[in-house]
């Protein structure tokens, strides 16, 4: 397949520049179909905020089976598994997302833990929005830690988009799920809601009632708040709906949005443009991890 072929373009009115300030996307990747997929819907969004995307790949890990168990347990003297044929792949994909949606692309790796090494570069990049595939949910009954998602959607310093469509462009899209926690998601109404009358996909609003029941608390207020805020943008299909809580909210939302067929969750943890924070140290920053991919890629 000729990835640098161009693709016939969406048939849809032009989509003005959103209010809010999305100037910065990160996509973690790997290199295969599914990913793929998810880039190309992540550009979709790139194309109609006008944002930059950074492409953060995950290579496999290739360990030193000669090393004694304990090492090797433990991930020392492990390095990045990157063939120059990946190395080509993961070249035709930045240009991909610049001939088809004239969007500019940078290209990184992540040589640490997955789910940090998000974190740290979309503090390190000051992104707005990451872009993530769904990962497979698997409910135990005794669970210790989070999944990667879910580890990313607790912790990110902005707004975090699950994708579970399968897809490869908004288009084809029927609803998004936003939570409505201890505030008004006004930042991501403004993400998504031109694109949702562009594209007619359904807003589905989802809250976490206490203990004392829905409408006596906190969550019930700002979702009525959140519908007056959907009420003044125009004709949106919107839904409101409640879920119990397992005490994993990110869980919940994920679990939620799988199971409702929701092709994607938008989520962030919280309101606020100024709560990213970065560690300098002799003028530079402690995010030294990430190695660029190759100096033209960038």
């Amino acid at each position: 397949m000729n990835l640098l072929r161009p693709v016939k373009a969406i048939s849809k009115q032009k989509i003005n520049s959103l209010s809010v300030s999305i100037n910065t996307i990160l996509v973690p990747v790997l290199l295969d179909n599914e990913h793929f997929s998810i880039v190309k819907q992540a550009g979709e969004l790139a194309q109609e905020h006008i944002a930059t995307i950074h492409l953060l790949l995950m290579p496999e890990i290739t360990r030193n089976r000669n090393r004694p168990f304990i090492f090797r347990l433990l991930g020392f003297l492990s390095s990045p598994d990157i063939s120059d044929e990946k190395a080509l792949l993961f070249s035709n994909w930045k240009q991909y997302l610049y001939i088809n949606y004239g969007v500019e692309v940078k290209c990184a790796l992540n040589w640490g833990s997955w789910k940090k090494g998000v974190i740290k570069y979309a503090k390190n990049i000051r992104a707005d929005l990451i872009v993530l595939k769904e990962q497979p949910i698997h409910r135990r009954f005794l669970t210790i830690g989070r999944s990667p998602v879910e580890f990313i959607i607790a912790r990110s310093p902005c707004q975090v988009m699950t994708i579970f469509s399968k897809g490869e462009c908004l288009a084809g899209w029927r609803q998004i799920v936003i939570p409505v926690t201890s505030f008004v998601p006004e930042k991501r109404i403004r993400t998504i809601v031109k694109l949702a009358k562009a594209f007619n996909f359904k807003i589905l609003l989802i809250a976490i009632p206490g203990h004392e029941g829905a409408k006596t608390t906190p969550g019930f207020y700002f979702l009525t708040e959140t519908l007056k805020l959907l009420k003044n943008a125009g004709n949106i299909q919107v839904e409101c709906a409640y879920l119990k809580s397992n005490g994993n909210p990110a869980f919940d939302f994920l679990n939620y949005t799988k199971t409702h067929g929701g092709d994607a969750l938008l989520t962030n943890r919280t309101n606020s443009d100024t709560d990213v924070v970065h560690s300098t140290e002799n003028g530079m920053t402690k995010d030294t991890f990430i190695a660029p991919f190759y100096r033209d890629m960038q």
